[in-house]
């Protein structure tokens, strides 16, 4: 069988998880609708971290800097 070549793909996507306020506080979902639901100290970590990670990954890639996007100073 003929060996492909692979190509980047045109669009990462992905989701990230990250600690919430709901992983340490049960009652933080109780009036708190899921998406308004706070992430932790540990989770903006974690976000920070998963953004630097996509960002060297697109930069190897050689595509655009997301900082540098429409809408972001």
């Amino acid at each position: 069988m003929p060996a492909r070549a692979c190509a980047a793909p045109a669009a990462l996507t992905g989701g990230v998880c990250c600690a919430r306020q709901g992983n340490v506080d049960n009652f933080a979902y109780t009036f708190t609708p899921d998406p308004q639901v706070p992430l932790t100290h540990r989770g903006h970590r974690q976000a920070q971290a998963a953004g630097y990670k996509i960002k060297a990954a697109l930069e190897v890639r050689g595509g655009p800097d997301p900082t540098k996007g429409a809408g972001v100073p």
